[in-house]
């Protein structure tokens, strides 16, 4: 009895030792902290705009603060013109006065009221020095290519009323910038004295071939014809020319007795050098060029008579 008492003990020591036992070998559920909130990543930052070059610089239409008068600083030349730069320029070429040239620019009354644009268009403007308002070609006579000025031209040198074509005479300001220039060609070596083997009319119209056309047929009295061509005075002073790239088309019923008759004399593709005589050029007309005068012409395109 008393063994059996004995082992009933051991045993219930045995599993309360077995119970503990497994208690401490039983590990605690990890703690799992609640999920946080993914952090924003930063807001993404526009990237700063690159710096425009001045050349590149869209040009406005609206007037500038100083449209009504010239500030203190400006520059002032002897006929009145005054001026700021408002970009420097990248040539060094200035513009003559048979010089062509092309230009952008902005006019504007004094009162802010835009009167022109090229920028509108997109395209600069081609314009002969020699045939240039007053103040326009002292203007950009003063500049070189890729420059650009503001200028305050007085009524004297912005437009006459002859020339204003039905627009209210008076002062304008003008900003120009100056993309180009092209320089007029030189006089030819014969341009006094016309070579042997050159050819005489009835008229006094002398003529020599420069290169040779292509076909026999001749423009007619009245035909239209598209052209480029150089004309210089006797002294050698080109007076006016088209520009590279550039062709004049006119009637010849339009134009000096000279080139009506000396362009019939042509064909397709062909170039030749007149010397025309006062008294079928401009004949003493005022403003036109005066005396004997000498043209290189290229016929490129003709209507059928």
């Amino acid at each position: 009895m008393r063994i059996h008492i004995l082992f009933v003990a051991v045993a219930i020591v045995l599993a309360g030792c077995g119970e503990k036992k497994n208690k401490t070998t039983v590990s605690e559920p990890p703690v799992v902290e609640p999920d946080r909130p993914a952090e924003k990543p930063p807001e993404p930052q526009p990237a700063p705009e690159p710096e425009v070059a001045p050349e590149d610089q869209p040009i406005s239409t609206d007037a500038p603060k100083d449209v009504a008068a010239a500030p203190a600083d400006a520059t002032k030349t002897k006929s009145g013109l005054a001026w700021k730069q408002t970009r420097k320029g990248t040539g060094t070429k200035h513009a003559g006065k048979d010089d062509v040239v092309w230009v952008h620019y902005n006019s504007w009354a004094p009162d802010g009221k835009l009167k022109q644009s090229t920028y509108k268009k997109g395209q600069p403007r081609v314009l002969k020095m020699a045939k240039a308002v007053k103040g326009w070609r002292e203007a950009i006579s003063l500049m070189v290519p890729g420059e650009r000025r503001r200028y305050w031209l007085p009524k004297k040198l912005a437009f006459s009323r002859s020339r204003a074509r039905g627009k209210k005479a008076g002062p304008r300001v003008i900003e120009f910038d100056l993309v180009k220039v092209l320089s007029a060609p030189a006089a030819p070596p014969d341009l006094k004295k016309p070579p042997k083997g050159a050819k005489k009319t009835g008229s006094g119209l002398i003529y020599t071939q420069l290169s040779p056309g292509i076909g026999k047929d001749n423009p007619g009295p009245t035909t239209q014809v598209t052209v480029r061509y150089s004309g210089w005075t006797k002294d050698g002073r080109c007076f006016d020319f088209t520009p590279e790239d550039e062709t004049q088309t006119f009637g010849l019923a339009r134009v000096i007795p000279g080139w009506t008759e000396g362009i019939q004399l042509m064909v397709k593709g062909q170039k030749m050098r007149f010397w025309i005589p006062k008294k079928i050029a401009y004949k003493g007309e005022g403003g036109k060029p005066a005396g004997q005068l000498v043209f290189d012409v290229e016929l490129l395109e003709f209507d059928k008579p």
